[in-house]
């Protein structure tokens, strides 16, 4: 008989009890003289919530810190913040918790949550995908999609099932499998504004395998970073544009480092960059010491 293997991110007891007993979302309201009392904003975390696949980077980030992606860089003006983390890291596809286990009930408790407000969604990565399909099912106004997943088969064929094992489980079940292609759900009335590493091949060939991508407003930025396209503490100003500023920059290829140039001044630019450097460095250690020995 042959015996299934154990993986990390949907069979691990800590994993199991978190999906089963925690509810996996956030809320936090803010005021202050610029908010703007009738906006929500949805934050959907990627699949790097945590990471690697270990117990000690999930106790680490899930139980210890309660992590939440996005909860470090609100929407400056929004009056209201939903958090969300699908801590099985399988694209939201089977929800967020045991009380949330499909993408319909995520959807109807944001309905409920953002009731009388205007809605933005955003994320990154697989939390882009996530912004831009319940974006779409909840009818947003705007959604914030940098470097999504556009479609999981193209996911699922540089994968494996340990990696991925609930896309793989749930292929052939249509009433699942049919959010693998998100395009397939863009409203023309949403703003999606798909912020893209226009030399990440990976990144590419997902816009490119997209249903109905000419929905999405696309900006590009001259990196091959998948994720963040542009500096992280760049972030806030691009939160802040309008829509129409936002529209103009989709219609040439930005560097990361001119645009934060552009912000800050060469000086404080060059600084702001060394330091993100030194994060992402001090990122990568730790993420190396909660590897398995």
């Amino acid at each position: 008989m042959e015996i299934e293997p154990i993986i990390f991110q949907i069979d691990h007891p800590l994993v199991k009890e978190s999906y089963n007993n925690a509810d996996n979302f956030k809320v936090i309201y803010k005021e202050g003289h610029n908010i703007e009392k009738d906006l929500c904003v949805i934050y959907f975390s990627s699949n790097e919530l945590y990471y690697p696949n270990t117990e000690l980077a999930f106790k680490h980030s899930i139980l210890n810190r309660n992590k939440f992606e996005w909860q470090n860089n609100l929407f400056p003006t929004a009056h209201k913040h939903i958090l969300l983390r699908d801590i099985q890291k399988q694209w939201y596809i089977e929800g967020i918790s045991n009380s949330y286990n499909s993408p319909e009930k995520v959807a109807k408790l944001l309905i409920d949550l953002t009731s009388n407000y205007r809605v933005y969604a955003i994320g990154s990565s697989a939390g882009g995908f996530a912004a831009l399909l319940f974006g779409n099912l909840i009818n947003a106004q705007r959604i914030y999609s940098f470097n999504a997943q556009l479609n999981l088969n193209i996911t699922l064929n540089k994968s494996t099932p340990i990696l991925d094992p609930l896309l793989y489980r749930h292929l052939n079940h249509p009433s699942i499998s049919k959010y693998y292609l998100v395009g397939s759900f863009f409203k023309r009335n949403i703003e999606c504004f798909y912020f893209q590493s226009a030399q990440s091949s990976m990144d590419i060939e997902q816009f490119e395998a997209c249903i109905n991508s000419d929905i999405l407003i696309k900006i590009e930025f001259s990196t091959s970073n998948h994720g963040f396209p542009f500096l992280r503490h760049d972030l806030s100003h691009i939160l802040k544009l309008s829509s129409e500023q936002l529209k103009k920059l989709s219609h040439k290829r930005i560097h990361p480092f001119v645009l934060s140039v552009k912000i800050h001044g060469a000086v404080k630019a060059t600084l702001l960059t060394l330091t993100a450097i030194k994060k992402r460095i001090s990122k990568k250690i730790t993420e190396k010491s909660h590897s398995n020995k």
